[in-house]
């Protein structure tokens, strides 16, 4: 998994403990880049299977994705 990954992983995990939820657009402002580059991201983490999206929902983490986002994080 590349660095760039591993950030949008730990954004995604920050918003969803802080907020309950992460959006695409929340996501875009907290990295400070385009939507469309957050959309691309998430479906390599979809393929990667450690998030998952449902088109103008939300980004949820799975089991797979909040282990690897924790190891990530410490």
């Amino acid at each position: 998994m590349t660095q760039s990954l591993e950030d949008y992983l730990e954004t995604i995990y920050r918003l969803i403990t802080e907020y309950r939820m992460a959006q695409v657009r929340d996501i875009a402002k907290s990295l400070g880049v385009p939507r469309p580059s957050v959309v691309k991201a998430i479906r390599e983490l979809m393929k990667l299977g450690l998030v998952t999206h449902e088109p103008y929902g939300g980004v949820d983490l799975t089991v797979k994705g909040r282990r690897v986002a924790r190891s990530v994080l410490s």
